[in-house]
């Protein structure tokens, strides 16, 4: 599970073989959301969340936004289009 990005106390996993839509597994010392990274028409989406409190899960929603372009591109290289 590659670590693409890291931000605020997050680690951003993508795994390899991973089901579609395109998303990251935000992760901290609390717990986890995913998120679909969306793309130039389709903003991010917060799909599931364990253990995280809604600052956290608007916190990690903020970074794949700012990051979405390469989050999606790293997507792409461990999943293919």
């Amino acid at each position: 599970m590659p670590v693409v990005h890291r931000a605020r106390g997050f680690a951003f996993r993508i795994y390899p073989g991973d089901h579609a839509p395109p998303h990251v597994h935000a992760v901290n010392a609390e717990g986890e959301a995913r998120i679909a990274i969306g793309d130039d028409e389709t903003p991010p989406a917060i799909l599931s969340v364990y253990g995280l409190g809604d600052r956290d899960v608007i916190r990690a929603y903020r970074i794949v936004e700012r990051h979405q372009h390469k989050l999606l591109s790293a997507w792409r290289s461990i999943n293919g289009a």
